[in-house]
């Protein structure tokens, strides 16, 4: 063993002995010895401080004061050299041998231990059979109050595809805590959103529950232009009852039995119980 090996590990053993606890060194003061020791070279140890100070990180005047403390506790002679490194020397305090505990007396061996020559002494043991537990999952009472709020969402979605996903995304995202304002967002979506007027822009229920679809605005319908058309439509309508009403007061007007009659098809009937019954339920349509 080398000597600067051999100087690392006194300094380590002394460290940690009980010997250290008499002298008080602080951890600056126990890691300057570790690097003295480890500049142990063949004319001694004999580092600058501006050498330590930069291995330690340190700054100069921190060191100095550290030298100068192992100094005092006599744990280290400094040389001095003027124009030269300093030359330090360790007085590491030898450490006592501890006394070697004595050997136990072996135990002698139990009558009732087996003898490896004679292994047909003890009776072979039946091996158990090995048994495989088959375990199932059990539907819980959590489980099913996901599948009742998801079974609500798919109620009211409009494009009922890939409903097996659909139902591991939403138990996996918990999303019965949000269900009831994602089926309110459907409910409404459904009812306002101009895009979902064509099936081919509602997206799938996956795609609705992975993206959080349900925070995302909308265009939606324009109420006016829905109630314009709607009175168009039914302008329309009343249009052709009231066509088919004159219509057939037109054929009255010209019935030419004395009795006036009108024929409907292959039968007469009176054009008054006609006009009286008949035309104001067209008119009402």
């Amino acid at each position: 063993m080398s000597d600067k090996i051999h100087i690392v590990f006194q300094v380590l053993n002394f460290i940690h002995s009980e010997i250290s606890n008499s002298y008080n060194l602080s951890d600056a003061e126990k890691l300057l010895l570790l690097n003295l020791a480890s500049h142990k070279g063949p004319i001694g140890i004999c580092p600058s401080v501006t050498t330590i100070a930069k291995e330690r990180k340190l700054e100069e005047r921190a060191i100095r004061y550290s030298l100068k403390k192992l100094k005092e506790k006599k744990i280290i002679s400094i040389i001095e050299n003027i124009g030269k490194r300093n030359d330090y020397t360790l007085s590491i305090p030898e450490q006592p041998l501890q006394p070697i505990a004595p050997l136990q007396p072996i135990a002698p061996l139990q009558s009732d231990v087996i003898d490896p020559c004679n292994l047909t002494s003890a009776p072979l043991q039946p091996i158990a059979p090995y048994i495989t537990k088959i375990t199932t999952k059990r539907t819980t009472n959590k489980d099913n109050v996901h599948l009742q709020r998801f079974e609500q969402f798919w109620n009211e979605y409009p494009k009922k595809i890939n409903k097996k996903k659909s139902k591991e995304i939403w138990i996996r995202k918990k999303l019965d805590e949000s269900a009831d304002f994602i089926i309110a967002h459907v409910i409404d979506r459904k009812a306002r959103d101009i895009q979902w007027r064509n099936p081919q822009y509602i997206p799938h229920a996956t795609t609705f529950l992975n993206g959080e679809k349900w925070n995302d605005q909308f265009d939606e319908v324009n109420n006016e232009t829905y109630q314009s058309s709607n009175r168009k439509n039914e302008g329309k309508r009343n249009k052709t009852n009231n066509e088919a009403a004159w219509d057939y007061l037109l054929a009255a007007a010209r019935a030419e039995t004395t009795r006036e009659e009108m024929q409907v098809g292959n039968c007469f009937i009176d054009s008054e119980s006609y006009l009286s019954n008949e035309i104001p339920k067209l008119i009402s349509k």
